[in-house]
């Protein structure tokens, strides 16, 4: 009944309908940081309720399997509980918009979101700009190292430069069979320029890591191709226990070269590996969420913290959000990646690496991979539905096949 009421409607309604619930997905992430932009309590409660609304809407419209209803209930069960301890909301909500994504063209929801990012963004250089010239004196920089760092009144320069590299990201993955080396060269200028007032270099990282994989994808160079595959299906899930593991070693009693080499990983990624080891050796790991506070002074292992910020995604979910998550999603990739284009493995295996540098990984209003793993989920129903249509026969599970 209900595939039949979402059959016989429009499917550019449909397609609108999702479009405008992602954009007021992006309009809470990006005004809550915002200097620029009042964001009461009242006006987030409304926004997100209106949200929650319309995409609970779609999905109960849609038609699920028994496997897909399993997952994504069961998974529904652990970020509904991961939410409400750790007091983060954005991991349910994504999942909200991966489990609506059936019968929906994720290019062309993405094509409507970089280009509402890119406004929203470009506004806030150009008030940023204005006030500079304006109130010189009012400007708030943030510091590291002696260098004054701007982020433009989007609340952090790793998230101003988040945002415009994964805007970026979306743009390159929407258009990626018309965009030529013009267009690459333009958008790592682009990135260059904000690299410069931002210091933040784990964005601008992930971009190259995108532009040298597609120059080689254009010359169809194979070998390029294999590491891709290799990276989505696997970096996840081996980045996700290298981190684990580097987390754990660096205790009080590591010493010699292991401590030297461990010291290098960290000054590489800009400290954020010791903020992880601090707080597991202090609080533990964590399997399902849980909130956590930390005081405003740290003395770990002849390190001083003057506040303890988690950069490293993978260490984020298994000291806050739940180390559940990163198995699930390393699943995801891993079982999905062979239904993916070669942009998307590309994308995937940045956000591989992009998350060892940067915690907004669950975040879809952030940066969208995560959006892939539903799209591939919907496309096997797709194929399977086509192959009704084509043979007359239904596609038999791979749980369910003999062996000959």
């Amino acid at each position: 009944m209900r595939a039949r009421i979402l059959s016989s409607v429009d499917p550019q309604l449909v397609q609108r309908f999702y479009i405008l619930a992602y954009l007021l997905f992006i309009l809470k992430y990006l005004c809550q940081p915002s200097l620029l932009v009042p964001w009461p309590g009242y006006i987030d409660v409304a926004v997100s309720s209106l949200f929650i609304a319309m995409v609970l809407i779609k999905i109960a419209l849609q038609h699920f399997t028994a496997p897909q209803i399993l997952g994504f209930i069961a998974v529904s069960v652990l970020c509904v509980y991961s939410s409400v301890n750790a007091h983060y909301s954005s991991p349910m909500l994504s999942l909200l918009l991966v489990m609506a994504l059936q019968d929906v063209d994720l290019r062309d929801v993405l094509r409507a979101g970089y280009r509402f990012k890119a406004v929203i963004i470009l506004i806030h250089v150009i008030c940023y700009i204005a006030l500079i010239i304006v109130s010189p004196d009012s400007v708030v920089y943030l510091y590291r190292g002696g260098v004054a760092r701007h982020f433009f009144l989007l609340g952090h320069p790793n998230l101003f430069t988040t945002l415009v590299v994964w805007t970026c990201l979306e743009y390159i993955y929407v258009n990626y069979d018309r965009i030529r080396a013009i267009h690459y060269a333009a958008i790592l200028l682009v990135n260059i320029v904000i690299y410069r007032f931002t210091d933040s270099r784990s964005g601008f990282y992930t971009l190259i890591i995108v532009v040298v994989f597609a120059f080689f994808d254009k010359l169809n160079f194979r070998p390029m191709r294999t590491v891709a595959n290799a990276l989505a299906k696997y970096g996840f899930g081996v980045l996700s226990v290298l981190s684990i593991a580097l987390t754990v070693v660096y205790t009080p009693e590591i010493s010699g070269r292991a401590r030297v080499l461990w010291l290098k990983l960290n000054e590489l990624l800009t400290g954020r590996l010791v903020f992880g080891a601090y707080a597991y050796h202090d609080f533990g790991f964590t399997w399902l969420g849980r909130a956590l506070t930390f005081p405003e002074k740290v003395l770990y292992n002849s390190h001083w913290f003057d506040d303890v910020i988690f950069d490293n995604s993978y260490q984020w979910f298994v000291v806050v959000y739940g180390g559940i998550f990163l198995v699930i999603i390393a699943l995801a990739f891993f079982f999905n990646a062979k239904r993916m284009t070669v942009i998307e493995k590309i994308i995937i295996s940045a956000f591989s690496i992009f998350a060892l540098m940067e915690n907004y990984t669950v975040n879809v209003a952030v940066c969208f991979p995560l959006l892939l793993i539903g799209k591939c989920i919907f496309s096997q129903r797709r194929e399977d539905e086509e192959t009704i249509k084509i043979t007359g026969e239904e596609t038999v599970p791979l749980w369910k096949r003999k062996s000959a």
